[in-house]
């Protein structure tokens, strides 16, 4: 049943087609804990940048997320890795310039917090936000273009413990995206349209490992896979 269930999320969630998932938006459950993941997504998203077209992105990330449990209903995390932006595909010269796409990947970090308000026998609802910084460098032939990327993600949503063999979450997240493109002009960019869905499962393995597959609907669609060590 298990190996059934965690092929059927696999092959769904790709057809939704984040960077950074939200993850389960609730709590640990524990006073303290500590709680690794290893996380890999992707997010289609448009920014908008004062054109009559939003200019497309594409931002993949591979981050580490290292969770702290402070008090049964509070979870505080950071989050460390790498981020790779996609901008301005298409015809976006009088944005990025007469080299076209900017294609750049380095170091991100970040942080979040959740909060778990209400704990029912079948569902359990929070809030939370976090927060990822990072800026990439695309130097060509010609010129040298930087974009410098702050992004702020604000949810809600809800988890349903009691569904056997797996946990799957639901839930809506807002986008705030604060982006600057430097070179040969300087531009800002934000979020086109900010507010998407989101939904994941997480399949437990064992005492201390998950499995975490996500989901991302709405104007930014993307996906996210991720493994999880509890200890």
């Amino acid at each position: 049943m298990r190996a059934t269930f965690t092929l059927f999320a696999a092959l769904l969630l790709p057809a939704a087609a984040a960077a950074q998932g939200i993850g389960n938006p609730v709590f640990s459950h524990y006073d303290f804990v500590l709680q690794g993941t290893v996380e890999y997504s992707s997010i289609d998203r448009d920014l908008d940048s004062g054109r009559q077209d939003p200019e497309s992105s594409e931002l993949t990330t591979t981050l580490f997320k290292g969770v702290v449990g402070i008090h049964p209903r509070l979870d505080l995390y950071v989050l460390l890795g790498q981020a790779s932006l996609d901008l301005c595909s298409g015809d976006a010269q009088d944005i990025c310039g007469e080299d076209g796409e900017i294609s750049a990947s380095d170091f991100a970090y970040g942080g979040g917090v959740r909060w778990t308000f209400w704990q029912g026998k079948h569902v359990e609802a929070a809030v939370g936000g976090q927060a990822l910084w990072f800026s990439v460098n695309d130097r060509s032939e010609n010129t040298s273009r930087t974009v410098d990327w702050v992004g702020y993600h604000l949810f809600a949503g809800a988890s349903f413990p009691t569904v056997p063999y797996a946990t799957p979450y639901i839930g809506v997240v807002y986008d705030i995206i604060d982006a600057k493109l430097k070179g040969p002009n300087t531009i800002d960019l934000e979020a086109d349209s900010p507010t998407s869905a989101f939904f994941g499962v997480d399949v437990p393995w064992g005492n201390y490992l998950s499995l975490s597959l996500e989901g991302q609907l709405g104007d930014n669609t993307g996906w996210t896979i991720g493994v999880n060590a509890r200890y």
